[in-house]
């Protein structure tokens, strides 16, 4: 017996650390056989240690997601028929979508079987990746001298990688909603208020304005939600009205073209031209980035203005040779990239309107289920709930500006809907009922 106890105790163990492994490298690039091997390993534990517990009826407690996932798998198989590159689509599909379903469903048969004090071990691991690399963003800003010019994107895609950090931006949102439902639910304020100034100055390290536009998301639905006093919300409007038009009259002196607001008309006057004739950007007095994503978008709409319907091809990577085919010259776009820049219009143009409803659909879920965690009566599940909210709209920010729904950010997505799926439905659960049970 005593034996046994220490086995089953081994493999409890094991399930943590390989947890441990997957978390904290999933935002580190070029690690993606760690990742694969660690998901799989400890896949493979949960399933042989857990598989008794679990049953088809339990699955259809979450058979609307899965309805959606369902959707987006037959669209995208169906794209096979239609897709430039059949290798291309069916590994987007297999590993995009398929894999991280599957680990998904894994993981809502394991928290649902769970005891508490173990779910919490998991949470505190998924809040320490989240304060660790953060922490190691601000260590790489400093590495340049906290430089404005460079763009930091911790492990992931920064200046180190020469990227932009926009992948790192939904990272440091979850960070930052994590640090304000701390602040709002636990005792411990001083631990709250550090994690929370160590989030601000990642967040201002990266730089990217994706990651300030979620942060402006996550502001306004924590103004919504948290504040009851009618006075300071109209206070508080106030105040954010004479800042907005304050930073739109001085904005053109803090930056020539990035967050210059007065530029605003004459991107207004852009968009009247077609893709191709956008390449006259420059005699605007505008420069690339603006205008190339306008004149995607823009191509994306002619498209599927006159075929809604009809799949082109799944794939992040295949926007860019598919449209050249698609539309005539003038509605291509004049900027040689390979992604839409905006993972909605991607799916729109990839899956036609049906693969778009579904996937606003998936997202809705998973605010839906983040809610329905936060009105936990235990506190920490109700800041994971909180914390997963607030980093799904920062998600969503940045997915209206890249194409990111097939990276590791992805599987942070199918991670933490999984675990939340699991909490909610947990037998015997601390949820009020009041709030989160029809």
């Amino acid at each position: 017996m005593k034996f046994l106890t220490k086995y089953y105790s081994l493999l409890e163990n094991l399930k943590y650390i390989f947890f441990i492994i997957y978390l904290f490298s999933l935002p580190v690039a070029k690690v993606a056989s760690i990742q694969s091997i660690s998901m799989s390993l400890f896949t493979l534990l949960v399933i042989a240690t857990e598989y008794k517990k679990w049953s088809l009826k339990d699955l259809l407690k979450i058979k609307a997601p899965l309805a959606l996932f369902f959707i987006i798998a037959l669209l995208a198989y169906i794209s096979l028929f239609f897709t430039i590159d059949i290798n291309e689509t069916l590994k987007e599909v297999n590993k995009g979508v398929i894999k991280n379903a599957a680990f998904m469903i894994v993981l809502f048969y394991y928290f649902m079987n769970l005891e508490y004090d173990k779910i919490k071990i998991y949470i505190y691991i998924f809040f320490s990746s989240l304060l660790l690399h953060s922490i190691i963003n601000i260590i790489t800003w400093a590495n340049v001298g906290f430089d404005f010019r460079y763009r930091t994107g911790g492990l992931l895609d920064g200046y180190i990688y020469d990227g932009g950090g926009e992948r790192f931006g939904i990272w440091a949102v979850y960070a930052f909603g994590c640090a304000i439902s701390l602040l709002t639910f636990k005792k411990n304020k001083a631990f709250a208020v550090l994690f929370l100034a160590i989030s601000l100055v990642s967040i201002i390290s990266n730089n990217t304005r994706a990651t300030y536009i979620g942060v402006i998301f996550v502001l306004t639905t924590v103004f919504f939600i948290f504040i009851r006093s009618n006075k300071i919300r109209i206070l508080s409007c106030a105040l954010v009205a004479i800042f907005i038009f304050g930073f739109y009259e001085i904005s053109h002196h803090i930056s020539p073209d990035r967050y210059n607001l007065t530029l605003i008309p004459k991107y207004i006057e852009l968009m009247k031209k077609s893709p191709k004739e956008m390449e006259s950007y420059s005699d605007m007095g505008l420069t690339i980035s603006v205008p190339a994503r306008l004149a995607m978008w823009k191509s994306v709409l002619i498209y599927r203005l006159h075929e809604p319907f009809v799949p082109t091809g799944y794939g992040r990577f295949l926007y860019g040779k598919t449209i050249r085919k698609l539309n005539s010259e003038q509605d291509v776009p004049f900027s040689d990239y390979s992604q839409v820049h905006n993972e909605f219009l991607g799916m729109f143009f990839s899956l036609g309107i049906f693969g778009l409803l579904a996937f606003i659909g998936i997202w809705i879920s998973y605010l839906k289920t983040s809610i329905q965690v936060s009105k936990n009566n235990d506190t920490l599940l109700r800041v994971f709930g909180y914390t997963i909210f607030f980093g799904g709209l920062g998600f969503i920010a940045s997915l209206l500006f890249g194409s990111f729904f097939g990276s590791s950010e992805a599987k942070l997505f199918y991670l933490t809907l999984g675990m939340a799926l699991g909490i909610y439905y947990k037998e015997g659960s601390k949820n009020d009922d009041k709030y989160t049970r029809a």
